[in-house]
């Protein structure tokens, strides 16, 4: 793991900034902290933060993350620990990963979709823009539909309806390498 400076704005969200270190200023490389973690919760370990404390996003309050820094900063390093949360919550959650890059790393991790780069018909190697803007619309659309069924059961978000209605309706977990290339083409 590559050690990165959080500046943490939480609240309306969850957005981290990563800052770039230099290679001979990384340190030690940072632990997964799995006892930061609470089965059955949706909560991701995603770093440690100056002061030893580890970084905890509890998605019961903050619904969407935003990690934006420099290449090298550490962005995927945060993906991969989130990711690692997710699947030992036990939360049982869909994990969809659009990576235009095609990163290795991302490539390994556990998902029911992954959408990277394609050829053209030049044996070009492209971002494949079209199926993520597909999968969007169709998730786009299934949100819009459970949402509605949230609010019938009279709750706000999935983990009210997980409590009151169906427990083991499957939270959605979507990540987006490259969100400034899928932005772009998608105008």
């Amino acid at each position: 793991a590559i050690p990165v400076i959080y500046v943490d704005v939480w609240r309306a969200g969850c957005s981290a900034i990563l800052i770039q270190k230099q290679p001979d200023q990384w340190g030690n490389p940072v632990a997964f902290d799995q006892a930061a973690l609470t089965n059955g919760k949706p909560r991701a370990f995603i770093g440690t933060a100056i002061s030893g404390e580890p970084i905890v996003i509890d998605h019961e309050k903050e619904h969407g993350v935003l990690i934006a820094g420099a290449s090298g900063s550490g962005k995927t390093e945060v993906f991969v620990a989130h990711h690692k949360s997710m699947l030992l919550s036990g939360i049982d959650p869909v994990i969809y990963i659009i990576d235009l890059k095609g990163t290795p790393q991302l490539k390994r991790l556990k998902s029911d979709c992954y959408i990277s780069k394609t050829r053209d018909e030049n044996d070009t190697v492209i971002p494949d823009i079209k199926t993520a803007l597909n999968l969007m619309r169709g998730l786009v659309n299934e949100l819009s539909e459970r949402m509605e069924c949230y609010s019938a059961a009279d709750c706000d978000n999935i983990w009210q309806y997980r409590k009151r209605k169906n427990a083991n309706e499957h939270p959605i977990v979507l990540y987006i390498d490259e969100l400034a290339v899928l932005s772009r083409a998608a105008k």
